[in-house]
């Protein structure tokens, strides 16, 4: 196999596999990357680790659990002990750059580390691939002849949506739908907030007032409401498969394709009324449509294929080493899966993917824990010390606990959830 120069790690905020073409969706979400996909290897049941930006991209760059790399308020900060992939790769001397948007990917949180160019943005006034994507290719062709590692985020698919000027010609008509009440609103963060009755806290500023509340109310009891959201963020992901696109031909048009491993992942994914709730960080939830993601790999000599087993985010900066032919950081909590990537064979071998949650607030400590094969799920709500079962092969939205009915995958699941967590069996029980 001919490995790999450089990496471009790509990530698509708030993406679920389940909306694409390519993991049996319906809709046209995404020509342009279920043919992609194709030439991948391509993980069927990938996972993050957190239910939120922040804490996911520290797992994914560090090769941490949250409860290891402890952050989890929006005010934590990486810690220097938790050595990122850039860091790696520049002390290897790779060139390094990330263009990202978003409130939680600025500086301060330390994610910087290691990147000699850092582009970032708080607001939506960078916060899309149309901000990030230009300046990362140009970047990336000026590096031609150099060994380089980028990052490429964009925000697209994640609140605020202002549905009264985005693509509101493909929300309405490429996937039927219109809905005046919410077209006169920015579905943001304080939308979320109020559609999901999330306590208010003075820190978000002054309370909604009641019309606003019920107008929101109001929203919320209309399903056709809640399908038009789901429309716009549909459409939202047509037009990053157009992104994506332009990407590849720029990388190709540079010269770059036949050299570059190319990373594709999402940081968490978000409900859409599974629950009677949308969103993702305002609410404490470990459920698939928050922390099962899509995750590719293209590399150059690699094997196309779908990956048949569990893998987690901690597993791409060792396996992207890997690739480079390079050993992982003994910090790392991930397994390298280069050696499966480079073989024909499929199945993968069995792992469980470790997940904890937090809410924005009150967010005094990690309360919400999950453990995940293959075929089951166990959550532990150690704040209610409840433990919940789903049998993912029969009930794959996660719509019945069968906590009671099987005490034979329980017990030995939640014996390993707690190990890691480091406590005895007796709690929760």
């Amino acid at each position: 196999m001919i490995g790999p120069k450089n990496v471009v790690l790509v990530v698509v905020d708030g993406l679920r596999p389940d909306h694409l073409g390519a993991f049996g969706y319906a809709r046209a979400t995404s020509p342009w990357l279920d043919e992609a996909l194709k030439s991948a290897a391509v993980a069927e049941q990938a996972v993050c680790h957190a239910n939120w930006t922040l804490p996911s991209f520290c797992s994914l760059l560090a090769s941490r659990y949250p409860t290891a790399h402890g952050v989890f308020r929006p005010d934590d900060r990486l810690g220097r002990r938790d050595e990122t992939l850039a860091e790696t790769l520049r002390g290897r001397g790779f060139r390094t750059a990330a263009f990202v948007g978003g409130t939680f990917l600025d500086p301060q949180f330390g994610l910087d580390r290691g990147f000699e160019v850092y582009r970032a943005g708080k607001n939506v006034s960078f916060k899309d691939f149309k901000d990030t994507l230009p300046l990362a290719l140009d970047w990336m062709r000026r590096r031609r002849g150099e060994r380089f590692f980028a990052m490429v985020h964009h925000n697209d698919l994640h609140p605020p949506f202002d549905l009264s000027e985005t693509l509101p010609e493909t929300v309405e008509h490429r996937f039927g739908t219109r809905s005046s009440a919410l077209d006169a609103m920015t579905p943001d963060y304080y939308f979320v907030r109020v559609f999901n009755g999330y306590p208010w806290e003075p820190v978000w500023g002054p309370a909604p007032p009641a019309e606003y509340r019920t107008a929101v109310e109001a929203i919320r009891a209309d399903p056709r409401e809640l399908e038009h959201l789901v429309a716009h963020y549909d459409a939202q992901i047509l037009a990053a498969d157009a992104q994506l696109k332009s990407l590849w031909a720029g990388l190709g048009d540079a010269g770059l394709l036949e050299e570059t491993l190319v990373v594709l992942t999402s940081d968490h994914g978000m409900e859409w009324g599974e629950r009677g709730l949308i969103g993702s960080c305002f609410h404490e939830c470990l459920w698939d449509s928050v922390v099962r993601v899509p995750l590719a790999f293209w590399c150059p000599g690699g094997v196309p294929r779908r990956l048949r087993g569990i893998v987690e985010h901690v597993d791409v900066a060792p396996t992207v080493l890997g690739l480079l032919g390079m050993p992982p950081q003994a910090t790392h909590q991930g397994r390298d899966l280069s050696g499966a990537l480079r073989q024909s064979r499929r199945e993968l071998e069995p792992a469980e993917a470790f997940s904890a949650a937090s809410a924005l607030a009150p967010m005094d400590r990690m309360r919400l824990f999950a453990l995940r094969s293959s075929e089951w799920k166990v959550i532990f709500d150690e704040g209610a010390s409840r433990w919940q079962l789903f049998d993912l092969a029969a009930d794959p939205g996660e719509t019945s606990d069968v906590a009671s009915r099987r005490p034979d995958i329980l017990e030995p699941m939640r014996r390993r959830l707690l190990e890691r967590l480091g406590k005895t069996s007796a709690v929760g029980a």
